[in-house]
């Protein structure tokens, strides 16, 4: 039987070990299979006659890491595991040992072992790694061509179409001077709000906010209409540039509505995050008359829904009277 062990031993492709601790606590080889010399390139009798020898085998870097975790197990008689580099040959090759401590009823310790050439393990991880960090490159510079592709489509769609009916009124001669300032004033703030959302890759919706909230308070103080704050975004995760730039175009729009028809004199917008349902809800209140038949069927309205859809929220309106209140509700359960 212990004829039959030993030759498996010597055949197996893995290296088998064995370490006792003499009457000093130094440590000692008692076997060494042939697997383990191959993998070391080292001698029997010589690694027999001083273990240490199996130290200059090891890479500079992971040598320190080797001796931590060896020291730590001779000292505590407990497990032993490292992985890490080896010079064997001039070639670098990854190893990796491990051992188990038996204490026998004396309370001297041995460690049994096995010893394992990973260089294989270790490069095929490596292409796979590599792989993996060419598909993530890949997939990020789809996201950022789609992202580029819908900008592009929102400029020609939102600040383009303001232009090109600025120039079709201005060639028949339909526009006055005041429907020109209007218009311009809509274009440049449509201009800042995606310069604000897009041109700093660390925008948030919080740090978008902010500059939304400053250039709007300014407008609002030139026609002296009151406007009142209240952000709860505390909670709120990360948003996609796009979805920030239509949540806060769907603002805008709705204060553009309000300063060309409501006549309010008071005006109040909520922006929260509701942690319990993972949803962000946009709502715009004003004291005006309310919207009419004809504010209700145009394009300011059908924009913010087209809006809201694109993001996948979606838009309520209640106009009467004593108001109007515009809500933009949107699910961030993907997010």
């Amino acid at each position: 039987m212990e004829s039959l062990a030993l030759k498996l031993t010597e055949n197996i492709p893995i290296g088998v070990y064995t370490l006792y601790l003499d009457d000093k606590g130094a440590p000692h080889f008692s076997f060494i299979s042939k697997r383990c010399l191959e993998i070391l390139d080292l001698e029997r009798d010589a690694l027999l006659a001083n273990h240490r020898i199996a130290l200059e085998r090891l890479h500079p870097d992971d040598k320190a890491s080797f001796v931590h975790a060896y020291t730590n197990a001779i000292l505590n008689k407990s497990y032993f595991f490292w992985e890490g580099r080896a010079q064997i040959k001039n070639t670098i090759c990854w190893i990796k040992s491990e051992c188990t401590p038996h204490i026998n009823d004396a309370g001297h310790c041995t460690w049994s072992g096995i010893l394992t050439d990973i260089t294989d393990l270790k490069a095929s991880q490596l292409k796979l790694q590599e792989a993996h960090k060419e598909l993530v490159t890949s997939e990020v510079n789809r996201s950022k061509l789609e992202e580029r592709e819908r900008m592009l489509q929102d400029l020609h769609d939102g600040f383009g179409s303001n232009l090109n009916t600025a120039l079709l009124r201005a060639e028949i001669s339909s526009m006055t001077q005041e429907d020109f300032k209007q218009i311009m004033e809509e274009c440049l703030s449509d201009l800042y709000l995606m310069v604000d959302t897009l041109a700093d890759s660390n925008c948030t919706i919080k740090s978008a906010v902010a500059e939304f909230r400053y250039r709007t308070q300014n407008r609002m103080e030139q026609i002296k209409l009151p406007i009142h704050w209240h952000i709860e975004l505390e909670s709120c995760p990360e948003i996609p540039h796009f979805m920030v730039l239509q949540i806060l175009r769907v603002g805008q729009e709705a204060l553009n509505n309000i300063i060309k028809h409501s006549h309010a004199s008071q005006v109040h917008i909520y922006l929260t995050y509701h942690t319990e349902i993972r949803t962000l809800l946009l709502k715009i209140n004003d004291n005006g008359d309310g919207f009419s038949d004809t504010t209700r069927n145009g394009k300011g309205l059908s924009n913010m829904k087209n809006r809201a859809r694109k993001i996948g929220g979606s838009l309520s309106l209640q106009t009467g009277n004593h108001g109007t209140s515009v809500e933009l509700t949107v699910p961030l359960n993907a997010i």
